[in-house]
């Protein structure tokens, strides 16, 4: 399998074989903390799948052992999923 970042990379231009998303899809779902080296690009990718995992995102805007897993939930959902104001409360 591609590296992750060869993967984001496909995954922006829509090249993402269905292998490779059940792959990302496998990573997203089995992490946890201490267990999560590739979740906010696994994050990131979902963006180009579609908002099917908008819940299991939304799980990750509190994620105090990795920021950047917080801060890519969090402009998933806002910027490129467009839900900003149902996190402004």
């Amino acid at each position: 399998m591609e590296s992750m970042s060869n993967l984001a990379e496909k995954a922006t231009w829509g090249q993402l074989t269905q292998d490779e998303i059940e792959h990302v899809t496998r990573i997203f779902y089995d992490s946890k903390p201490g267990q999560d080296e590739h979740l906010a690009t696994c994050i990131y990718i979902s963006v180009e799948l579609c908002c099917r995992h908008r819940s299991a995102i939304e799980k990750y805007l509190y994620y105090p052992t990795d920021p950047d897993v917080s801060a890519t939930a969090l402009k998933v959902l806002c910027l490129y999923w467009k839900y900003t104001d149902d996190y402004l409360r």
